[in-house]
C-alpha cells in the first residue's frame, strides 16, 4: 500500500494539487489520495503559515471523522469521500 504515481490536477485557482494512486483496502482498488506532505506543499504555494506536519495529520483525521475526508491508510493517506479510482 503506497503511492504509485504522482498526478497534479489543477485547483480552481490554477495551482497544482499533488495526489498519488493508493490502494484502498476497503474498496479494493486504487484511489487518488494525498498525505500531509502534499497538503504542506500546497499550502506553501498559497501563503506562509505555521502549520506543521502533525497539525495537518490531526486536521485530516478530524475531517475524516466528520465525513469530509476518508482515511485510506490510517494516519497517512487521505482521500475525498467520492474519490475517483485509478486503474485497477
Amino acid at each position: 500500500m503506497g503511492g504509485l504515481e504522482g498526478d497534479h490536477p489543477p485547483s480552481s485557482d490554477g495551482r497544482e494539487v499533488d495526489v498519488d494512486l493508493v490502494t484502498d483496502p476497503v474498496l479494493g482498488r486504487e484511489v487518488e489520495a494525498f498525505d500531509a506532505w502534499r497538503i504542506r506543499w500546497f499550502l506553501d504555494e498559497a501563503a506562509d503559515d505555521d502549520y506543521n506536519h502533525e497539525d495537518i495529520v490531526e486536521a485530516c483525521i478530524r475531517l475524516a471523522r466528520e465525513g469530509y475526508l476518508r482515511e485510506v491508510v490510517e494516519g497517512r493517506w487521505f482521500a475525498l469521500p467520492d474519490a475517483p479510482g485509478g486503474s485497477a
